[in-house]
């Protein structure tokens, strides 16, 4: 598990956080927690969110500044370009989460827990460029 809150029910934990992880809503639930939210947490929304989720997400503006504002509003970015590449295709969104985003998520994972080596910006460029070669093939 990604930390334990010291008052919780360690299965109900691991439901939370299983259930945020699928769902996409892991920066919210890590955010809401007080937690350290790493880079992945930001890309999950993305790989996991249906369409709607992805236009939402498209239409965020995050206001303020330091690096929770930076992560918002560079996912944005990359959610308004998927957004426009599925349109209201369902598969099209599924295709690029089972092929490059949730991949791309998990290799961010295995990198190790707190590690943010990668910038918003280097993020939000190579998932734009994941997903326009993926798209052309």
């Amino acid at each position: 598990m990604w930390g334990l809150q010291h008052d919780a029910n360690p299965g109900q934990e691991l439901v939370a956080e299983t259930e945020a992880f699928l769902d996409g809503s892991m920066e919210t639930l890590l955010e809401r927690q007080g937690r350290l939210v790493p880079d992945w947490a930001y890309v999950n929304r993305l790989a996991h969110s249906d369409l709607e989720g992805v236009r939402r997400l498209a239409s965020a503006k995050a206001v303020g500044r330091g690096s929770r504002v930076s992560w918002i509003s560079a996912m944005s970015a990359v959610a308004d370009f998927l957004k426009n590449a599925a349109g209201d295709k369902p598969d099209i969104l599924r295709s690029v989460q089972t092929r490059c985003l949730v991949p791309y998520e998990l290799e961010l994972i295995a990198r190790g827990y707190g590690a943010q080596a990668k910038s918003p910006d280097g993020v939000r460029t190579e998932l734009i460029r994941l997903l326009r070669d993926h798209l052309r093939n």
